[in-house]
């Protein structure tokens, strides 16, 4: 069969500052596909749904953050 990808994009933001985190990796999780954020600190990903549901995040200086990604159309992240 045709394996589906679906885009994901966002934004990565501080909770504390509220602001953008550049450069900040994004990655699904249990796997080696990632990315990172530009300077704005906006993604996009392309997710496997077979290959996991779920997006990490790891920056220097912040514990890392594991997010289930909702595959249902309207989810925001």
């Amino acid at each position: 069969g045709i394996a589906q990808t679906i885009l994901i994009s966002g934004q990565i933001i501080d909770d504390d500052t509220e602001e953008a985190m550049p450069f900040c990796g994004v990655y699904i999780w249990g796997t080696s596909t990632g990315v990172l954020t530009d300077i704005d600190g906006f993604y996009q990903i392309e997710l496997d749904p077979n290959s996991g549901d779920s997006l990490a995040t790891n920056s220097l200086g912040y514990d890392p953050l594991i997010k289930k990604v909702d595959l249902s159309p309207s989810f925001v992240a």
